[in-house]
């Protein structure tokens, strides 16, 4: 009787296979990606981005602010590019060395992204989670821009995997957890702040007050020693800032976007815009409202019958809380992991669920080729996705000084194409998000 319930042996055999293959394939690449990782001089590491927050954090309660002209001198910097809740996170740590500091924060990003895998899969309900976790992390671990995000040390994947653990709690109806991780996560860099949006919009309101209690207690207690003057040090700061960095070849967020449409790197210049500036603060007030409304029914099922149904309209705001922050890296493409997984679950769970049901009658011939196409053109822009995430970081940039030198017709079109992947991680998923709710309202999934 308890045969009857086992998995065949053809089943059996493919999945031992399948286990095979994934640790082979993941030894092969971490064989080629570590050695790119370790051994690393963490003494003379990078000292912006996260260490600035560390040598900010040291500091605190000595009577001088990091957000004055002297705590900039003091700490050997030019500007303070994170709000004054970040340092929060290095506090424990203040009488580490930075080598030691610099290890543990980039040494975590490793840590982190192995459960960050497995988490996403097995709430997926994923076969083989765990073999699947390890493909997936050395695949992440052999890409450029990961090792850019270990070399810099940024807190990309930190605030990533809070992302994942704030979905996972609302999936489960643990509301005050997930506003707590999401508030969290706001502490660390302003742009998810979006997603404390998202929990009002979705009338999460104890998520949404717990997140806003987190964000302003930690905000409360670093202003209180450094003073409401730093608030309005860090917000002058970033105009010279911006004027540094928001036009790079590297920013891949929608007013990047934009910046390489109306004066792409073959012009004269690459520069601000008032006409970018409008056509973004527009365009970023369109796709909130777009999500928005795409995303009512899924969030009020989610609330009245099936948590679950958050799944599409969070990744949908996970990928614009980043994509419609003002400068987008390369290492912020770990946000993108999850709403990928997401994608893929909806797309094949919903082709599956309407296959079924027109096999039993239920689903009508024109339902079940609306979902057909839909789901053939979502495999390519998962496929083109997935390969954008594998180009060289670099690549670009290589490819542009090489132009601006030769102006061979070749390299500008080469360069122009691999300038259009920098932006695909983010506009396709989140293309697809807005296509994947369409079609999953007007075609019920059982829950």
């Amino acid at each position: 009787m308890v045969s009857r319930y086992q998995p065949s042996l053809i089943t059996r055999v493919a999945h031992a296979l399948f286990l095979c293959a994934a640790l082979a394939f993941s030894i092969h690449l971490l064989q080629g990606a570590l050695p790119e990782y370790l051994p690393r001089d963490w003494q003379s590491a990078h000292e912006s981005d996260a260490l600035s927050d560390w040598k900010a954090a040291r500091l605190f309660n000595t009577g001088t602010t990091p957000f004055s002209q002297v705590g900039l001198r003091r700490m050997n910097e030019a500007a303070m590019g994170h709000p004054p809740t970040t340092s929060f996170w290095y506090l424990p740590i203040t009488g580490f060395a930075k080598g030691l500091t610099a290890e543990l924060t980039s040494l975590t990003v490793w840590f982190l992204l192995i459960p960050h895998f497995y988490l996403c899969l097995k709430a997926l309900r994923w076969p083989a989670p765990m073999a699947v976790s390890m493909l997936g992390v050395s695949m992440v671990l052999s890409t450029t821009w990961l090792m850019y995000h270990f070399q810099v040390i940024q807190w990309s994947e930190h605030m990533a995997f809070l992302y994942v653990l704030g979905w996972l709690f609302l999936r489960r109806g643990q509301d005050v957890r997930a506003g707590m991780c999401l508030g969290a996560a706001a502490t660390i860099k302003l742009f998810p702040g979006l997603m404390i949006v998202f929990l009002l919009l979705a009338r999460r309101w104890r998520a949404c007050f717990a997140a806003s209690v987190t964000y302003l207690g930690i905000a409360w207690f670093m202003t209180r020693d450094y003073g409401l003057d730093s608030w309005s040090f860090f917000v002058k700061q970033q105009e010279a800032i911006s004027k540094d960095w928001i036009c790079s070849l590297q920013n891949s967020s929608l007013y990047g976007t934009v910046t390489q449409i109306l004066s792409p790197f073959c012009t004269d210049s690459t520069k601000p815009t008032k006409a970018a500036t409008v056509i973004t603060l527009l365009g970023s007030i369109a796709l909130v409202v777009l999500a928005t409304w795409q995303s009512k029914a899924h969030l009020k099922r989610a609330r009245e019958t099936n948590l679950q149904a958050i799944d599409l309209p969070y990744a949908l705001f996970a990928l614009l809380s980043v994509y419609l922050n003002a400068w987008v890296w390369e290492h912020y493409y770990v946000f993108t992991l999850q709403p990928l997984f997401v994608l893929i679950t909806a797309f094949g769970t919903t082709w599956r669920s309407c296959l079924r049901d027109w096999c039993d009658g239920i689903q009508s011939t024109g339902k079940l080729i609306l979902v057909a196409s839909t789901t053939i053109l979502a495999s390519l822009g998962l496929g083109l996705s997935v390969y954008s995430l594998y180009v060289d970081s670099w690549a670009k940039t290589h490819l542009v000084a090489y132009w601006r030198t030769t102006h061979d017709p070749y390299v500008h079109l080469r360069a122009h194409l691999i300038d259009a992947l920098n932006f695909v991680p983010w506009v396709v998923p989140i293309l697809l998000c807005l296509l994947a709710l369409a079609v999953t309202r007007r075609v019920r999934v059982a829950d």
